[in-house]
């Protein structure tokens, strides 16, 4: 049953209005980024904890890593990781606020050769 008050509006109108207003905005949902990888190396932004997912996928003893950036801003690098053929570790990234936009690519440091990178990749924060 619903009952009219005053002004033409139902009495679940002005409850769902009053509800809305007793709980704030909805929660801002962070979003995973696709995997990055590269020869040797993988990486992915885990919104989660804000960490950056780093895998070494080679026995080359080459030290892999992750370039990651907030925003658009310019590329920071994660602590390289060398912890052998098909291990991972995850690496924190402080604190973006919530709803920032988080790039990541997988980095593989080669010895005696430019480091090699995979594809720009993005999650939200």
């Amino acid at each position: 049953m619903i009952m009219r008050v005053r002004g033409g509006f139902s009495a679940a109108l002005v409850a769902a209005a009053a509800a809305t207003l007793l709980t704030g905005p909805a929660a801002n949902a962070g979003v995973n980024s696709s995997v990055s990888s590269t020869n040797g190396a993988t990486a992915q932004f885990l919104h989660n904890g804000d960490q950056i997912k780093v895998c070494d996928t080679q026995a080359d003893g080459e030290s892999v890593y992750a370039q990651y950036k907030i925003n658009g801003g310019s590329s920071k690098n994660t602590s390289q990781w060398n912890g052998g053929s098909n291990t991972c570790g995850n690496k924190g990234i402080g604190n973006p606020a919530e709803g920032s936009e988080v790039g990541i690519r997988a980095a593989r440091q080669a010895e005696l050769a430019p480091d090699n990178y995979g594809a720009w990749k993005y999650g939200t924060a």
